[in-house]
């Protein structure tokens, strides 16, 4: 049994050394699709030579090959989101950081962060790899959608690729009651205004918030599609009011 001695506190965290490693937690390899955040943040640990968590380091994240965003939450309720193309961290009292992430492009994209610190230089470097082979047009909150990656916008895919239509709320709004509680209401139909020759028009069911709609383009050409909204929540927090009208309009090449 360890004796502790006069003044000793049993509590105090356990002072750790200059830091010498980076290593992954948890985030490696999820299931991805472009255009959708991933259910899990990325996220590293900082070490000593002993293995004690060092804190206050900085881990730089960046793309390295592929495409995707870091999303960076709203700081109130009448803010948009921010999506960085690299974003820079510190470790906690545990050694850990992590960030979200949103891959944008169809096929492997890999994330590299590398760790360092001004007395010590670069530390060393992990990657996180995910691969997407499904499109995800992000409808959430409708009013919202042009500022969320790979929203309502004209697209470039190969044929047969899957694509959904999403009123999915990004993970970071559950816990927000002000923004998950207002755009709960919303719904909209998608459907098709211009299909290639000899193609079948989509529509969709209302797709409230949380559903989505897949569709795959069994044929090349240009394929147009609109969102209609059909109802959406007002302040009053219930009242619902319709609105068959576009709200959007955007062009899919399949090639």
């Amino acid at each position: 049994m360890a004796i502790l001695g006069c003044g000793e506190d049993p509590a105090a965290p356990v002072t750790s050394g200059e830091p010498v490693s980076i290593s992954v937690v948890w985030g490696n390899d999820q299931p991805a699709k472009a255009g959708e955040e991933l259910e899990s943040a990325l996220w590293v640990v900082v070490k000593d030579a002993n293995g004690l968590p060092v804190q206050g380091v900085t881990v730089e994240w960046d793309v390295r090959t592929g495409a995707g965003l870091f999303p960076i939450r709203p700081s109130g309720p009448e803010d948009v989101p921010e999506f960085l193309q690299t974003r820079s961290t510190r470790t906690g009292p545990y050694g850990g950081t992590g960030v979200r992430f949103i891959p944008t492009a169809l096929g492997r994209t890999v994330v590299t962060a590398t760790a360092s610190t001004e007395s010590a230089g670069t530390i060393g470097s992990v990657t996180f790899g995910a691969t997407a082979d499904t499109l995800v047009i992000n409808l959430w909150g409708l009013g919202w959608s042009a500022s969320w990656p790979l929203g309502p916008q004209d697209l470039t895919v190969p044929l047969r690729t899957p694509i959904e239509w999403a009123n999915r709320p990004p993970a970071w709004t559950q816990d927000d009651p002000w923004t998950w509680g207002w755009y709960m209401f919303s719904a909209a139909v998608v459907r098709s205004t211009r299909t290639p020759p000899g193609a079948a028009p989509f529509q969709s069911d209302v797709l409230n918030a949380g559903r989505r709609f897949s569709f795959i383009p069994e044929a090349a050409g240009e394929w147009g599609w609109e969102l209609v909204e059909v109802r959406g929540g007002n302040w009053d927090w219930g009242d619902l009011v319709a609105r068959d009208a576009p709200r959007y309009q955007a062009m899919i090449t399949v090639e």
